[in-house]
């Protein structure tokens, strides 16, 4: 059985993982809204005879326990782990990334980890020993999902018929009974402040809007700030940036915040970029695969199986590329993102976005897109990275229903780096720490000397 001491570790790794990561809002995927494991406890339905799990070299027998959440046998924990090793090992892209950022080889770590396991003595402890090994990762989109957030996740799943592969992994029969959705058909509200309007199958609805806009130089300066990108609050901002935007149109500088933004969704974002260009803006993006199997569905979904050989990337010029790279990828593909005018409001002042090192996933993609385009100057810190590519995948565990998620694709900066290892850089480097009185914040002083010179 986990001690304490243990327990108390894991969850604190967590929290402190997942504030660093900014990941209250994660990719278009999810959007976690506690770092403490809510995780439920059901009976587990056999694995499949096709699942491609191996067994354990040396399994110890089955603990007997009176707990009540104590329904796997330690030969069907080994299996899950077995499994969610093996498609991670086929799949998942940033095994050297960690291993050069933090100095875990994961994968070697196989034997130790699987030992972790034989110490947990109900289904809960099982899924917070995996969040532990998940979190050696260091990804903010790879984790085990939680209660709260499968609720939010299916909700985001159902709203597009490309989300089709998602959804079939979160409505196995194992996780509707894990997650207790089994004999329902409607799910029950869950608590947590980003869930906390999300009480149907859909978004549901918010009642504030969230963004915050102020006039910080009037006829000169704007500032609109953009704590998230999250996918339930764009009916709600999206006018209210519109008339924002129509105010200031004709204002020298305006000044767009996104620190501490974890994301959320790309659409977000690209509702509003549209009204402040007057010309068509791109970017082009290196998407690196490993080529596994499991991913096959999720990529045709969404339109993303047409994909080269690796050995034509030497062909793209880029100087930075990852040691990697060749080795370790099948195929990749070339991603171009292009936004063109819609609802111009006709600026022509100048766009300063601020960053710091929690902006990830969708906020991510969105500072990288516009240092690439040139439609922002970048002012903060670097950022948190791994914003190039779709959502993460979702893999459902066959014993327990437990679902985990996990990054599929190596995103590539301009110049061949890795986005999830070297960031996007600011264009200048200041203090990001925010302050309640704006005049007073070091980016907000950056940006107006700028503006002024």
């Amino acid at each position: 059985m986990i001690g304490m001491q243990r327990k108390k570790s894991i969850l604190t790794a967590a929290l402190t993982f997942l504030l660093s990561a900014g990941l209250l809002a994660g990719c278009s995927g999810g959007n976690p809204s506690s770092a403490k494991a809510n995780v439920v406890s059901a009976s587990p339905s056999p694995v499949p005879s096709d699942a491609k799990a191996e067994t354990a070299t040396a399994n110890p027998e089955p603990r007997a326990s009176n707990e009540k959440s104590a329904t796997l046998t330690e030969i069907q924990k080994f299996q899950e782990f077995d499994y969610m090793y093996n498609v991670l090992k086929d799949n998942y892209p940033f095994f050297g990334v960690n291993e050069r950022l933090h100095g875990v080889d994961w994968l070697a770590n196989k034997e130790k980890y699987r030992r972790l396991i034989t110490d947990t003595a109900t289904d809960e402890e099982f899924a917070e020993e995996l969040m532990y090994i998940l979190l050696q990762l260091h990804n903010g989109h790879t984790q085990m999902v939680r209660l709260q957030d499968y609720f939010y996740m299916k909700g985001i799943y159902e709203t597009a018929p490309y989300f089709r592969p998602w959804l079939e992994q979160m409505q196995k029969p194992a996780v509707l009974k894990r997650y207790g959705q089994e004999n329902s058909g409607q799910q029950t509200h869950v608590g947590g402040a980003a869930a906390e309007a999300d009480s149907t199958n859909t978004l549901g609805e918010i009642s504030r809007v969230n963004i915050r806009s102020q006039i910080l130089e009037e006829g000169r300066t704007a500032y609109l700030g953009l704590p998230s990108f999250g996918m339930e609050y764009i009916e709600l901002d999206e006018p209210a940036i519109g008339e924002f935007l129509q105010k200031v149109k004709n204002y020298k500088t305006l000044i767009i915040d996104i620190r501490g933004n974890g994301g959320g969704s790309d659409a977000y974002w690209m509702e509003f970029v549209p009204m402040l260009i007057s010309k068509p803006i791109s970017s082009n993006s290196h998407l690196l695969y490993r080529g596994g199997d499991y991913a096959v569905p999720f990529l045709e979904s969404r339109g993303m199986s047409d994909v080269h050989p690796i050995s034509l990337l030497k062909e793209q010029h880029l100087p930075n590329l990852p040691a990697e790279a060749l080795s370790d990828f099948k195929n990749y593909q070339v991603d171009t993102l292009k936004l063109s005018p819609n609802s111009s409001v006709g600026f022509k002042g100048k766009v300063y976005l601020l960053v710091d090192q929690a902006v990830y996933s969708s906020a991510e993609k969105f500072a990288a897109f516009a240092k690439s385009t040139g439609f922002a100057t970048l002012v903060g810190e670097r950022t948190g990275g791994d914003g190039l590519g779709m959502d993460p995948l979702v893999v459902a565990l066959p014993n327990s229903g437990y679902v985990f998620r996990f990054s599929l694709q190596m995103g590539l900066n301009s110049d061949g780096s890795c986005n999830d290892e070297v960031k996007t850089l600011p264009d200048y480097a200041v203090d990001p720490v925010k302050t309640k009185y704006l005049m007073d914040d070091p980016a907000i002083k950056k940006v107006l000397e700028l503006a002024g010179s």
